[in-house]
């Protein structure tokens, strides 16, 4: 597999790096970017290009280095739109973590839904969308909510593995 990391804060890219590294994918395919989500995904659309997956954990609010502000509730749709550009056609796999309060799973799933029906003709049977909750356990077991989560899956029903 061929990954790109993207983020525009170095210290996140840097510590995927030694995540890699601690998980034994030192050498494996990876590429760290330290660059604007938005500007990466938009280039990828422009070049063509096509993703299986597609993991994004936006921030509720952040500042890019240009001092462009980021807000998950007006940025997050077009920046999921060009990712669904990228998408490959017959199976993909998206997922998606917030931890914003003006915006959840139901916001997410119900935008995606939305752009497949208007702007795709992906065959329902074979989509799966899952979402929840995400939770950490402190040391005596009581859940610390970490956001929400959404995940989705599509395989086309006549594309062939082979």
């Amino acid at each position: 597999y061929q990954v790109a990391h993207v983020d525009a804060a170095k210290p996140n890219v840097q510590a995927a790096g030694v995540a890699a590294k601690w998980n034994g994918l030192q050498d494996a395919p990876i590429r760290y970017l330290v660059d604007d989500a938005a500007k990466f995904v938009a280039r990828e659309v422009r070049r063509q290009r096509v993703y299986q997956a597609i993991v994004l954990d936006p921030p509720a609010y952040g500042h890019a280095p240009t001092g462009k502000a980021w807000r998950i509730e007006r940025d997050l749709y077009p920046l999921l739109s060009d990712c669904f550009d990228l998408l490959d056609r017959n199976r993909f796999r998206v997922l998606i973590t917030g931890h914003s309060a003006p915006m959840g799973a139901k916001e997410v799933i119900g935008f995606f839904q939305d752009f497949w029906r208007r702007q795709r003709s992906i065959e329902q049977t074979g989509l799966r969308i899952e979402s929840g909750r995400s939770q950490l356990l402190d040391r005596q077991k009581r859940p610390l909510d970490a956001g929400f989560f959404v995940r989705i899956e599509y395989r086309s029903p006549t594309h062939s593995t082979n």
